[in-house]
């Protein structure tokens, strides 16, 4: 076992009405909810941590990366069209039009960032500008190669992030290739030599054993339901087959890490009255390293979906798997 084992934990956010601020009061709602499951001192608060941010300007910079733009785009196409939605009146009595105002805006200014992101455009953008942020955290160790030991926590779309992060890190390169993760050999304004040189660095820190998972944690994914954007998936799900988990890393540790971790490496928080989540163990292969965890976050079918940072539930399952 090695003496020197960089730990981290990588926050991703997804769906969010709120748009142009930070994450930063979020993720921290989490992590000191977390934190107090634990006695003083423990190696939970003394982990690194790397707060993501992407989809809008969050550095207040010119920028190549179009996620940037998406949430001043989702902004003022918001205010054209709800306001016409609103105004159009009939005279059909329904009840559920009481929510479908707080719907629409959700699937406008929120929802749409899983469309942006499903498109060619979208995931070459958010996953440069995801990845450049991880690498910028994990520097130090990186380029000394020692071992480094990823604690994914993503929501909702950022939880579709860090499973395909972790897909390209992991997977045998004949069928990343047939998924098409990253276009390696290709520049783009999006997809710099500079991104794409700092993927291989890592991709070779795993293939040389010195890179582990040690928890994927999700919560209000729509991993199972964005699964039908791939060909290559298509054929795997038609043909009554499932995802292999070894190819996200999750059944990993190699020798320098010590002892194998106990209890499952992907850990998917799920509420029924989130319509954006859902399980996602019938999407994998059958294995104790994937548990769907039901979490009732909430019971406001227009609010539930981002309740989960703030969920006792999800901080004392989470102190218990770590």
């Amino acid at each position: 076992m090695s003496d020197t084992i960089h730990e981290y934990l990588i926050y991703i956010h997804g769906v969010s009405q709120d748009n142009n601020q930070n994450h930063i009061a979020t993720y921290d709602e989490l992590h000191d909810g977390v934190k107090q499951r634990f006695p003083s001192g423990s190696n939970w608060e003394k982990v690194n941590r790397c707060n993501v941010e992407w989809g809008w300007n969050f550095a207040r910079l010119p920028s190549t990366a179009g996620d940037r733009l998406l949430a001043d785009a989702q902004d003022k196409f918001a205010a054209d069209i709800l306001p016409q939605v609103e105004a159009a009146t009939d005279i059909t009595i329904n009840p559920a039009r009481f929510v479908l105002s707080t719907f629409r805006e959700l699937l406008i200014k929120g929802f749409s960032d899983m469309f942006y992101y499903a498109s060619r455009d979208g995931k070459s953008s958010i996953r440069a500008t995801v990845a450049s942020q991880i690498m910028k955290a994990i520097s130090e160790p990186l380029e000394k190669g020692e071992p480094i030991s990823f604690t994914f926590l993503g929501h909702s779309a950022g939880s579709v992030v860090a499973f395909d992060f972790l897909f390209y890190l992991f997977a045998p390169k004949e069928i990343l290739q047939k998924h098409e993760f990253i276009e390696i050999e290709t520049e783009s304004p999006n997809n710099t030599n500079e991104t794409l040189e700092d993927f291989q660095k890592l991709r070779n820190l795993a293939d040389s054993q010195k890179l582990r998972v040690r928890r994927l944690l999700t919560f209000g994914s729509p991993i199972s339901m964005l699964a039908f954007r791939s060909d290559a998936v298509l054929e795997i799900l038609a043909s009554d087959n499932k995802l292999n988990p070894s190819h996200y890393g999750l059944d990993r540790n190699p020798e320098v890490f010590g002892n194998r971790l106990n209890g499952p490496r992907w850990v998917n928080f799920w509420d029924k009255d989130d319509i954006i989540s859902w399980p996602i163990k019938p999407l994998m292969q059958d294995s104790p390293l994937v548990e769907d965890i039901y979490a009732d976050v909430g019971d406001r079918v227009a609010t539930v979906h981002n309740k989960y940072w703030s969920s006792k539930i999800l901080h004392e399952k989470i102190a218990a798997l770590w």
